[in-house]
């Protein structure tokens, strides 16, 4: 689970860094809203590329592996370490 601290933190930097903005400015309202700004969609598509590019990285190395096809996980299979460690960093 992530905590309210935890979000509202990385809602700030995300506005700090100008990425995202709200999208209304009703100070009034407890929901608050926000959108994605040209220069946070270009920082999105910059980091899907350098995620792409990792993946092809990554494949290409357990392929040249010994035994190393690519297999889909079963199932319901959890995520393994990586899911573990991820969530333990967002307070999971």
């Amino acid at each position: 689970m992530l905590g309210a601290g935890t979000l509202y933190g990385a809602i700030n930097t995300l506005v700090q860094k100008q990425w995202i903005r709200a999208a209304s400015e009703d100070k009034d309202s407890r929901k608050k809203e926000y959108v994605i700004t040209d220069l946070g969609k270009e920082v999105l598509h910059f980091e899907m590329a350098r995620l792409e590019e990792l993946l092809v990285i990554g494949k290409g190395e357990l392929e040249d592996a010994p035994g190393g096809e690519l297999e889909d996980a079963p199932e319901g299979a959890p995520g393994g370490a990586l899911e573990s460690e991820l969530e333990g960093d967002l307070g999971g």
